[in-house]
């Protein structure tokens, strides 16, 4: 019976950033040197609203102001802009 099933779950906060990390990671993107820099550019994910968060990951990551390993390379992120946004 319907009754005895269970309602689905909407997705937690966590559930979302692990899938936003997930998807983050298997996704393909450009690495360029520059002038004391590395970027790091990112292609957009699969929905707006998750490269909008990927896009707030990166500017936290842009203030810590990492070094890529072993060099005075300091690492910037971005993301490129989604198809049908700019």
């Amino acid at each position: 019976m319907l009754a005895d099933e269970p309602t689905p779950k909407p997705p937690s906060a966590e559930d979302e950033a692990d899938a936003l990390i997930r998807e983050a990671l298997t996704i393909s993107g450009d690495i360029r040197p520059g002038h004391g820099t590395l970027h790091v550019r990112l292609d957009p994910l699969t929905a707006p609203r998750r490269t909008q968060a990927l896009a707030a990951l990166c500017e936290q990551l842009n203030a810590a102001q990492s070094r890529y390993p072993g060099t005075d390379l300091r690492l910037r992120y971005e993301v490129k802009t989604h198809p049908g946004t700019a």
